[in-house]
C-alpha cells in the first residue's frame, strides 16, 4: 500500500477543526497528518497544535488550492487525503474506504461525496467535494492554473478522467460540511459562494477551451458534422415534397402570398421575378444534391467516430 498523508487546509476554523482532527488521528491508513493554517484571524493554529499532527501556518491568506500545494510540498507521501476543516459527521471508516482504492493502485482518485441533497442528486456538484484521495502523479500533472482557490476540485476531476486512470466516488450518509452562510453570515457567505462558483466556471471554460484532449475535440467535431448532415436530409426531404405537383403548388402559393404583402420591396420583386424559373425538375435536382451530400457527410463522420473509438480502445 502506498504511503498516504492527510492534508488539512484551514482558515478561521478554530471552533470546528478539533472534531475533524479527532477523527483523523483515529483513522488507519494515514501515515501522517498535516494541518496548514491559511493566515487565520482566530485560534485555528493553536487548536490544531493540541493534536499529534504536523502544524504549519501561512503568513497571509493564500487560498485553498495554494495551501494544498504547500501541504504536498511538505510530505514525501505517494497519496494525499485532502480534507476540509469544517466537517460534521466525518468518521474513520469514511476516510479508510476513500483511501483504499487509491493506495492499492486501482484508481488515481477517490472522492467522498457528502450527504447534502444537492451533492447527492446533482453528480457534478457532489464530485466537487473537498474530501478526496489522489496520487502524487495526478496532482503533479494538473496545471498550476487549477491550483487556485476553488478551481482545484474541477481540475483534478477532469485530469483524472481524461489523462489519468480515472476516478471513483461514493456518497456517504450523515456526513456534511458547514455552509458558508452559517460560518460567515448570510451576505458574506453568499458572496464567498458566488466567488466559488466563478472559480469553477472559469476552470470549466479554461479546460474545455485549452486542455481538453484532441480526441475529444475531434469526436465533438464529428458529432456536429453528423448533425449537419441530418439538416441536409431535412432539406432534401423538403425538396422531394416540392417535387410533387401538390407540394410544388403549395410551397409556391405560400411564398407568393407572403411576398405579395409587400410587393414593392426590392427583395420581394427579386424573388417574384425568379420564382417562375423554379420548376419541379429543379426541386428534384436539389433534393438529390442535398440527400447525396447528407449521406456522404454522415458516412464520413460515422467512420471517423468509429476510428476514434477504436483508437481510444
Amino acid at each position: 500500500m502506498k504511503k498516504t498523508a492527510a492534508i488539512v487546509p484551514a482558515y478561521n476554523e478554530a471552533t470546528r477543526i478539533g472534531k475533524v482532527l479527532e477523527v483523523l488521528i483515529k483513522t488507519k491508513g494515514l501515515d501522517e497528518i498535516i494541518v496548514i493554517d491559511d493566515g487565520s484571524a482566530d485560534d485555528t493554529f493553536e487548536e490544531a497544535k493540541k493534536f499529534p499532527v504536523r502544524c504549519f501556518r501561512n503568513e497571509k491568506n493564500i487560498g485553498k488550492a495554494a495551501t494544498m500545494q504547500r501541504g504536498v510540498d511538505l510530505t514525501s507521501a505517494e497519496c494525499f487525503f485532502f480534507c476540509d476543516a469544517d466537517l460534521r459527521g466525518l468518521r474513520p471508516e469514511i476516510i479508510e474506504e476513500t483511501i483504499k482504492p487509491v493506495a492499492s493502485g486501482r484508481t488515481d482518485m477517490f472522492i467522498a461525496v457528502r450527504a447534502h441533497a444537492s451533492h447527492r442528486y446533482i453528480k457534478s456538484v457532489g464530485l466537487l467535494s473537498g474530501e478526496r484521495v489522489l496520487t502524487r502523479e495526478l496532482w503533479d500533472m494538473t496545471p498550476s492554473f487549477y491550483k487556485y482557490r476553488f478551481r482545484i476540485e474541477f481540475g483534478l476531476n477532469r485530469f483524472a478522467e481524461f489523462y489519468g486512470k480515472g476516478f471513483d466516488y461514493k456518497v456517504f450518509e450523515n456526513y456534511y460540511c458547514t455552509l458558508k452562510e452559517v460560518k460567515y453570515g448570510f451576505w458574506k457567505g453568499f458572496s464567498r459562494r458566488m466567488w466559488m462558483y466563478f472559480d469553477i466556471l472559469s476552470a470549466y471554460l479554461f479546460f474545455y477551451l485549452l486542455h481538453v484532449p484532441k480526441t475529444v475535440k475531434l469526436f465533438r467535431r464529428y458529432i456536429i458534422g453528423s448533425f449537419c448532415s441530418l439538416l441536409m436530409f431535412l432539406m432534401g426531404t423538403f425538396f422531394i415534397f416540392t417535387a410533387t405537383k401538390k407540394g410544388y403548388w403549395l410551397v409556391i402559393g405560400f411564398i407568393r402570398r407572403e411576398l405579395l404583402e409587400d410587393p414593392n420591396a426590392s427583395l420581394s420583386l427579386f424573388v417574384l421575378r425568379h420564382l417562375r424559373d423554379f420548376t419541379i425538375n429543379i426541386s428534384v435536382v436539389l433534393a438529390i444534391v442535398f440527400l447525396v451530400l447528407g449521406t456522404g457527410i454522415l458516412l464520413l463522420n460515422l467512420l471517423k467516430i468509429f476510428w476514434l473509438r477504436r483508437l481510444k480502445a
